[in-house]
């Protein structure tokens, strides 16, 4: 490193002249004199040569500090400062290392270009003004790390093909992985290319919150050990390309505020728009369904505040239909549209499985499911055995409904696991007919066995006076019951449950749970559909043990409501689900599929014979993607940017890790094109201190001298 010095207040360097003071009074004050000899000093003349040079010393010494004192003072005015020149001025050849924020904020198009643009066009002069001899490496955070020139490449036009075929992603940026990937290409060079040993790392990024400031503490101190490691072994320089004041408008989320979408009602949605930027805007709206204008609207919104748009729609036909909502602005687009896939039922068909010789007259389960009992309502139940089941045709339902029964054989779990590949819902009430070994055995997962429970089923609690606990009301599946403490879901008692446990891969939500602390209601996305387990039968069942009902759900009035729920929750599946870009889509299509994704590519994946006919792809657009069996059967997902990424606020620079404070140039300087040093240091506060310091030292070395005189 190249250290330059600079002057803030180059005229008061003038003062330094004060300087001289103390040496002109020294010689003003010199005594003048006539030497004669005396016979009677010669005999002193020895002694006090030794002690004449002593004291010209001291007097030296103590000339000194008084002019080094004044001196360091008059520096201290005139703002002395010191920056680091970049390496290029040295003979030495320099590896740089790009690293360059893909995030879909860098899409911010404040002028002609955009945030994304304005940063490869730096990096390309850069590039283009590198001495011969000069590599350079290019890292790009958007969907994850990528490490696009790993080796250090000799060739400019080479590197800025490679530059130039870089896009901007809907994705967001990874900041942690990104300066991990920069020391893995670091310590690759190291190997490859020991020569260069001078490196520069140039951070290309608008520091957006959620990249530069994450919200977990730990997270933020993680990102300052990955600097000042990196720091140790580069020279490391974060150059802000977001301009000064910025605004944005977004869609950050759209869903139904029905529970069961169907042709018989009309569907009422709700579109979150958030605004950035402190100033008020009006949000112009429109909703699409399955590509046509069904309703537009305008919303109006304060600074930096967020609101909802609420809109109807009643559809013509069943199945599988795509809802969009776009709200007008040109500056940021990726976050202007929001997609959902909305399936569509004429009637809700449901297979409930009871146990062989269920009474199906008292049967709890049922009654809730379709109150009517006529099987004309939105919801139409089908009820078969445990033995019967396996023969019915399940891709015919929207959810299977397993209430007690024994076990499973591995045929079984994998008929289910198509089902739920398909986009199907299963919902498994527990009881004291069920085999718990038998359970985690053959649908806990494992080699060659999809998991189809959420949680690993351990035993029975004891027998007890249990109550259910809400949890706050947070998950859907209980939150219609907020408020209505009246309606008995707080009130029923249970005796026994089955108790569950977490276990290794496992995302399941606990929406209820008991005031035991154990999971009541667990749900999680599963082989490409939606499982959900309930630890205590709903049909009034006799422990075999104590003779006690394991339960009074049968006889409370929130046994409907709460089944509804439960039913409303499990038909979410993919539909209901907020994916977003990055997001890897599963689905199960013995002999493969076909993916077509938001720009109309096709794309060929294949599935495994060993997981039932799993598939996976990795979603790296935000939009609809379709995708298509080798049988012909067709499924839509919905995939949208994660909305966190819409606050384009950039950090301010005492929220950046310390270890980059002196590199990070702000907005204004990154406008004007300027990479090539680092923030100065300012330096006049340390020369006034020395200045005191020595003032106080010229005193106490004056005092001492007096002393011995």
């Amino acid at each position: 490193m190249i250290l330059a010095f600079g002057f803030g207040n180059v005229w008061m360097l003038g003062w330094l002249a004060a300087a001289a003071a103390p040496i002109l009074i020294h010689l003003w004050n010199r005594r003048h004199h006539q030497e004669h000899a005396w016979a009677a000093t010669r005999f002193l003349l020895k002694a006090l040569q030794t002690q004449a040079r002593r004291l010209r010393i001291e007097q030296w010494l103590l000339l000194a500090l008084r002019v080094a004192a004044i001196a360091f003072v008059m520096l201290a005015a005139a703002q002395p400062f010191a920056t680091s020149l970049p390496r290029t001025l040295t003979s030495e050849p320099v590896h740089r290392i790009f690293v360059l924020d893909c995030s879909f904020s860098m899409a911010y198009r404040p002028a002609a270009e955009t945030l994304f643009d304005h940063a490869r066009d730096r990096i390309r002069e850069l590039i283009e003004s590198a001495a011969p001899g000069d590599a350079a490496s290019l890292v790009t955070m958007g969907l994850g790390a990528q490490t696009i020139v790993g080796a250090p490449s000799f060739q400019p036009q080479q590197f800025l093909g490679e530059l130039d075929r870089v896009k901007c992603s809907d994705g967001i940026a990874h900041l942690g992985d990104a300066l991990q990937a920069v020391e893995n290409v670091i310590a690759r060079a190291e190997q490859t290319t020991p020569r260069l040993t001078q490196r520069e790392v140039y951070v290309f990024s608008d520091l957006t919150r959620p990249t530069w400031q994450p919200d977990d503490a730990a997270a933020r101190a993680a990102l300052a050990r990955s600097f000042a490691s990196l720091q140790e072994r580069a020279e490391v320089r974060v150059v802000n390309v977001a301009p000064a004041a910025a605004s944005n408008l977004a869609i950050t989320s759209l869903q139904p505020l029905e529970g069961l979408v169907s042709t018989r009602n009309e569907v009422e949605f709700e579109a979150g728009v958030r605004g950035w930027g402190g100033s008020a805007a009006a949000a112009e709206l429109t909703a699409i369904v399955d590509g046509r204008t069904v309703e537009s609207g305008r919303l109006a919104l304060s600074p930096d505040q967020s609101g909802s748009w609420t809109f109807s729609h009643r559809f013509d036909k069943p199945g599988e239909h795509t809802l969009e909502v776009r709200v007008a602005d040109e500056r940021l687009t990726p976050d202007d549209r929001r997609w959902r896939t909305i399936n569509v039922r004429d009637q809700i068909r449901v297979l409930a499985v009871l146990p062989t010789g269920a009474d199906l007259q008292r049967d709890s389960l049922l009654l809730a499911l379709d109150p009517t009992q006529s099987g004309a309502g939105l919801v139409a139940v089908t009820v078969s055995s445990e033995a019967d089941w396996p023969a019915e045709p399940l891709e015919e339902f929207s959810a299977v409904v397993f209430e007690n029964v024994e076990q499973f054989a591995p045929a079984e779990a994998r008929r289910l696991a198509t089902y739920l590949g398909q986009g199907g819902s299963v919902v498994f009430v527990l009881g004291d007919r069920v085999d718990i070994g038998r359970y985690n055995e053959v649908l806990g997962g494992g080699p060659n066995r999809t998991r189809l429970l959420p949680l690993r089923l351990t035993d029975l609690a004891a027998a007890g006076d249990y109550r259910f606990d809400p949890l706050g009301y947070l998950h859907p599946a209980v939150a219609s019951f907020r408020g209505q403490e009246a309606a008995g879901l707080l009130t029923a008692v249970v005796a026994r449950y089955v108790r569950m446990a977490g276990q290794s891969g496992s995302s399941a939500a606990t929406a209820m749970a008991f005031n035991s602390g154990d999971p009541a209601l667990v749900i999680e996305s599963l082989a490409g559909g939606r499982v959900m387990v309930l630890a205590t039968p709903i049909t009034a069942t006799v422990d075999r043990q104590t003779g006690l009902p394991w339960n009074s759900l049968a006889a409370s009035p929130a046994l409907v409501p709460l089944v509804q729920e439960m039913l409303r929750t499990a038909l979410e599946s993919h539909d209901a689900e907020d994916l977003l870009v990055g997001r890897v889509l599963t689905g199960r299509a013995p002999g493969g599929a076909e993916v077509r994704d938001p720009a109309g590519q096709q794309h060929s994946v294949t599935s495994s014979v060993e997981q039932g006919g799993a598939w996976s792809f990795t979603a790296e657009q935000a939009g609809v993607y379709e995708v298509i069996s080798r049988g012909g059967a067709t499924r839509l997902f919905a995939v949208n940017v994660d909305p966190r990424e819409s606050d384009i606020s950039h950090v301010a620079a005492d929220w950046l890790p310390p270890a980059v404070l002196d590199g990070a140039t702000g907005p204004a300087a990154a406008s004007a094109g300027s990479v090539s040093a680092a923030a100065p240091r300012p330096l006049e506060r340390g020369c006034l201190a020395l200045g005191l310091a020595l003032l106080a030292i010229e005193g106490w070395y004056a005092w001492s001298l007096g002393r011995r005189r």
